[in-house]
């Protein structure tokens, strides 16, 4: 059976509501990185792997991809 999505669906009348009701900066003191700085953002996911929808075995193909040999 299919689960039904529990997130409401963002359509482009909703996002932009979103966007303005979000806060300007972030305060998180157990994130890694400031979430306010662009280039601190950057760094942090410069070696990030996007893989979507597939679970652990798009994941694991993303990464062995992405790795260097040797």
């Amino acid at each position: 059976m299919k689960h039904a999505t529990t997130s409401p669906k963002f359509t482009s009348e909703r996002i932009k509501p979103a966007i303005e009701a979000a806060r300007a900066r972030v305060d998180d003191p157990d994130c890694p990185y400031d979430p306010n700085d662009a280039q601190s953002v950057a760094t942090f996911f410069k070696d990030a792997v996007v893989a979507c929808r597939g679970g652990y075995g798009a994941v694991h193909a993303a990464l062995t991809a992405k790795r260097k040999p040797g």
